[in-house]
């Protein structure tokens, strides 16, 4: 009877514990990002009394000291580009961060980065795929519990710190395709929905209720933005298997399933129309740089890494004179 008191208590205590630190995570009742914040600005961008600011949210696109950021801030000295981007985030864990780094910088410009390949399953992940039960069940928990998303973060960090897991920028320095060498988080997210990509490039199979959890989230963020008389950009990173046919094989090969490859390649995908319906009339910029990308990305100008989903330099240079038309448009 004591033995089963004391468990009870325990469990009890974790409950309680889970509950005030998800409460913390959500209200940010501290700078959980402060590591990634200091890490890819300089203490003279962080600290500048300059009005002319632009903040920068989203995921690991953007969280690159080599990213589309950097080179915008060359090419706009005249502001302050702060990169508050933070890998593996969502618009769920960007609405928990956004209020403290905009009430922060006041910025006049905010960019907001998705990434079309995942972004609908970092809201909803599948559990019907093939992999393990105990991931089924921590998925499930970090569906519910964004503190727990950002626990597994911090672990990942310190795994790839000891040389536990092999870092991301392995898979960016391989020349060749290989299924071996592909990104091993990729080739997970396909075991458990073979049919990721298009599912959300055509919000398909339930991901377009997902997709509309995602633009309510935006609208939150948008009010915000308002607040602050700022404008906000968003910026929609395709899936390279939307850019061309080389692309969806090579995805094909690493466990990607698809039924209409026609559709994966319209530049009117239901995952763009859908945010321009919602979005119209709400003052937020919308950029999909992927009919770029069809035009530019030829077998010897790639635009994303051969073994990784992310954006290569020429990548990055492409978005980043995309929105350098849109900033200019904003200020004239």
């Amino acid at each position: 009877m004591k033995i089963f008191k004391k468990i009870v208590l325990l469990a009890f205590g974790l409950f309680l514990s889970f509950c005030i630190a998800e409460l913390a995570y959500r209200l940010q009742w501290f700078d959980f990002y402060s590591t990634e914040l200091n890490g890819l600005n300089s203490k003279a961008v962080l600290n500048s009394s300059d009005k002319n600011r632009v903040l920068v949210l989203g995921d690991s696109f953007s969280a690159d000291t080599n990213s589309y950021v950097g080179k915008l801030q060359h090419r706009f000295p005249q502001f302050n580009f702060i990169n508050a981007a933070v890998p593996g985030t969502g618009i769920l864990e960007t609405n928990c961060i956004a209020k403290n780094r905009i009430e922060r910088f006041k910025p006049s410009l905010i960019i907001y980065q998705i990434y079309i390949g995942n972004d609908l399953f970092d809201i909803r992940k599948s559990l019907n795929g093939n992999i393990s039960l105990s991931r089924k069940i921590f998925w499930w928990l970090t569906d519910r519990l964004l503190v727990l998303r950002y626990i597994n973060y911090k672990a990942g960090q310190l795994k790839n710190t000891l040389g536990i897991n092999p870092i991301h920028q392995q898979y960016r320095n391989d020349e060749i395709f290989s299924v071996q060498s592909f990104s091993s988080r990729e080739k997970l997210l396909l075991r458990a929905e073979p049919l990721l990509i298009e599912n959300s490039v055509l919000l398909k199979n339930g991901r377009e209720m997902d997709a509309q959890v995602l633009v309510n989230g935006l609208r939150e963020l948008n009010v915000i933005v308002k607040k602050e008389n700022a404008r906000l950009i968003v910026l929609l990173i395709p899936h390279c298997a939307q850019v061309n046919h080389a692309y969806l094989n090579k995805m094909e090969k690493v466990g990607a399933q698809f039924t209409d490859k026609t559709a994966i390649h319209s530049l009117s995908f239901p995952f763009c129309v859908l945010f321009k319906e919602k979005l119209k009339g709400e003052g937020v910029e919308i950029i999909s740089p992927l009919e770029s990308f069809q035009q530019i990305d030829t077998a010897g100008n790639l635009l994303y890494y051969q073994n990784d989903i992310h954006l290569n330099s020429r990548g990055q240079q492409v978005v980043t004179d995309l929105i350098s038309s849109a900033i200019r448009k904003l200020k004239n």
